[in-house]
């Protein structure tokens, strides 16, 4: 894929979730990172997302590997997402932008 960029994975060693990492602090011993896939469009191999803010963790708490940004992986980053707002109680459809209704009580 030509238009395919290499990123940083950040996984979370508690839950498995993994987040695109921005950068790391070597001083604070942190990894910045993107926080949930909230949104993607995948055009011409290139993918663009768009996340609900983001996420430090300390280093000790994620493993770091490297990938690269396909449209499979960021559909699998926000199906995760999605996942955890049905974990929450909300209710999504939708696909690669989702429509979230709150939790029915």
């Amino acid at each position: 894929m030509a238009n395919a960029k290499p990123i940083r994975l950040a996984t979370v060693n508690a839950t498995g979730h993994r987040y695109i990492v921005i950068a790391l602090d070597l001083e604070r011993d942190r990894v910045q990172c993107w926080g949930e896939v909230e949104s993607l469009t995948a055009r011409g191999g290139a993918v663009t997302t768009r996340h609900d803010g983001t996420r430090s963790f300390a280093r000790s708490d994620v493993s770091l590997s490297n990938a690269t940004k396909t449209p499979e992986l960021m559909l699998e980053l926000h199906e995760q997402a999605r996942n955890g707002l049905r974990a929450r109680g909300y209710h999504v459809t939708g696909g690669r932008i989702a429509t979230v209704y709150p939790p029915t009580v």
